[in-house]
């Protein structure tokens, strides 16, 4: 009998530990990245199917991750129109940058996930531009242009492309690596 009573006690506190929401981390930054290049929800809760949407974040939004449980991660971010703190979950597989290594490790590109490293870019011409991209494809969107010595922070890296952060303008998108060093 006494084992039982003891088998019960620690089956309760393994389902304790399981369904707490989320495990800590130290804080930090991550910026949204969607496959799509679209704005990804931030929520109250950890649920999709309920109208619980705190505020959309566009592609490249820089949020501080104050924890995660791989699929979720709770964020702190600057509400995009009101202007105040606020924090809100974010699936995992929508976050990039170093934080994202321990969530995932790879984008939905296929590129790894590496700590923020600052690039410059560098046209195969002194006077050309390389384009920024919605998708790590010759034929996306391109959402910008950028000339010999502008400086960006890369977040992925792949074989032949690498996502790339604007920090001046928050815009975030795709370059090929041959242009940037």
């Amino acid at each position: 009998m006494r084992k039982l009573r003891i088998l019960s006690v620690l089956c309760v506190v393994v389902m304790a530990l399981t369904m707490l929401p989320l495990v800590g981390l130290a804080d930090t930054t991550a910026y949204v990245s969607a496959p799509n290049g679209k704005a990804v929800n931030a929520r109250s809760s950890m649920l999709t199917h309920c109208n619980n949407r705190v505020d959309s974040l566009p592609n490249g939004y820089k949020v501080s991750i104050i924890s995660n449980n791989g699929t979720w991660s709770y964020c702190s971010f600057t509400h995009t129109t009101r202007g105040v703190t606020v924090k809100a979950y974010i699936q995992s597989r929508y976050l990039s940058g170093s934080s994202s290594a321990a969530i995932t490790g790879v984008t939905t590109e296929g590129m790894m996930i590496i700590s923020p490293t600052t690039v410059t870019v560098n046209p195969s011409s002194p006077t050309g531009y390389v384009n920024l991209r919605q998708a790590a494809t010759k034929q996306s969107s391109v959402l910008a242009r950028y000339y010999q010595g502008q400086t960006l922070t890369m977040t992925a890296k792949g074989s032949t492309w690498a996502q790339v952060y604007d920090p001046s303008t928050g815009r975030s998108g795709y370059m090929m690596l041959a242009f940037l060093r």
